[in-house]
């Protein structure tokens, strides 16, 4: 889509360009004509004005690296490194676009008559006027087809702002816990979470192994319900398993459709809570709380798992991703930490830190962020690309205006 818009915007400046240079090469037919009386050749007049048109075109490439290379170092949401291919890529074009938006002043002087030039004195722009009206026409329409784009993605990224995560993010501080001894994960969470509690304005401590809108954490596995073949264990679907302490659903605000939440007494028992999705495609015409489902297909002995609740669906990965297969469990590690303050999640990281601190003083802490900061951080790249595709459409009807007054 950006590379798309990127042609377009240069193909109206090339344009734009060739455009001017037609002016220029109309206003100086009678010196061409001179030269071509003198003895100056087709194709070295033909070299003289392709020259300029490219010293006109690696200068303005010139000119593009340092602005893109100063932009995209201020703005851009990924590393966007200048290396060797990308600079063998803009010499290429410049030089193909200098040589292809060139030509058509350069074949417009040669095809004027010389010697009725040189003896009428005057220049005849009739064939030049109507290329550059031409070329003014194709740039006014590129540039309201990039408009139009820009303006539909714009629509596209409001609704998708706008649409619901299935979770509450307000007052909810989230970090990233990497614990050295994994074996004793859940002692280590009831200490943090003791501590953590402690801690004023904190009204509510959880725990999962990979958040909402993110990627990178989470687990999946293949599943088997009652019923189904178990024949080719390949072609059984796929779930996201999510490991969730006891209070999950509750501080994320994750509404509990049918059957309960997990509690304490859950950590020793083979029970699942399954998302809506999950329960529309398996038993769409029954409540499946009860159901047992195949949670190991691959193990020798099968490994039953029993549904002891259903939760609404969450964007586990952006908020315009499609609803995925959701599998929690319960268990009490402290991968990534959900603090709930009824304040701003900001003011209480230090106190939290310094809790967790207490607890472990050698457990990595990363990722802190509000959980309204990783949403904002979900859409980044939606983001980036609309602004980028916004001033890409500013920035071609400029230039189709420029061609227009030219």
């Amino acid at each position: 889509m950006l590379f798309g818009a990127v042609g377009l915007v240069l193909l109206i400046a090339c344009a734009n360009v060739a455009n001017l240079l037609l002016a220029r090469a109309s206003g100086r037919t009678k010196e061409i004509a001179v030269r071509s009386a003198l003895g100056a050749g087709a194709s070295r007049i033909m070299r003289q004005l392709l020259t300029e048109s490219l010293v006109l075109s690696i200068a303005g490439g010139v000119i593009g690296i340092v602005i893109g290379r100063a932009g995209l170092d201020a703005l851009s949401p990924i590393p966007a490194p200048l290396d060797g291919q990308v600079l063998a890529f803009l010499l290429a074009i410049s030089i193909v676009t200098g040589v292809l938006f060139g030509l058509a002043p350069a074949l417009h002087a040669l095809h004027q008559d010389s010697n009725t030039l040189i003896k009428s004195g005057a220049s005849r722009s009739g064939g030049a006027s109507k290329v550059r009206a031409t070329m003014v026409v194709a740039e006014f329409a590129l540039a309201l087809m990039l408009v139009a784009g820009a303006a539909i993605l714009l629509k596209s990224f409001v609704h998708v702002m706008n649409v619901e995560p299935g979770f509450s993010t307000r007052g909810l501080l989230t970090m990233r816990l990497s614990p050295n001894d994994p074996d004793n994960a859940a002692a280590l969470f009831r200490t943090i979470e003791e501590r953590v509690k402690r801690v004023p304005g904190v009204d509510g401590f959880a725990s999962t192994n990979a958040l909402p809108l993110t990627t990178g954490h989470g687990n999946s596995s293949r599943f088997k319900v009652q019923g189904s073949p178990l024949s080719n264990l390949e072609v059984l679907p796929i779930a996201q398993l999510r490991t969730v302490s006891p209070d999950y659903f509750g501080i994320m605000h994750i509404p509990v459709i049918a059957g309960r939440a997990f509690t304490d007494r859950d950590l020793t028992d083979n029970v699942v809570i399954i998302n809506q999705s999950f329960a529309r495609r398996f038993w769409p015409d029954r409540n499946p709380i009860g159901e047992k489902y195949i949670s190991d297909p691959w193990s020798i002995k099968p490994v039953w798992a029993t549904i002891v609740g259903i939760v609404g669906d969450v964007k586990q990965f952006g908020l315009d991703s499609e609803p995925t297969l959701d599998l929690y469990t319960p268990a009490l590690y402290p991968g990534s930490i959900i603090i709930h303050t009824a304040g701003d999640p900001r003011a209480i990281v230090q106190s939290v830190e310094a809790a967790i601190r207490a607890a472990d003083p050698e457990v990595p802490i990363s990722e802190v962020r509000s959980m309204d900061q990783v949403l904002e951080e979900s859409a980044s790249s939606r983001r980036w690309i609309m602004t980028l595709l916004a001033a890409f459409a500013a920035l071609a009807l400029v230039l189709a205006l420029v061609g227009f007054m030219a």
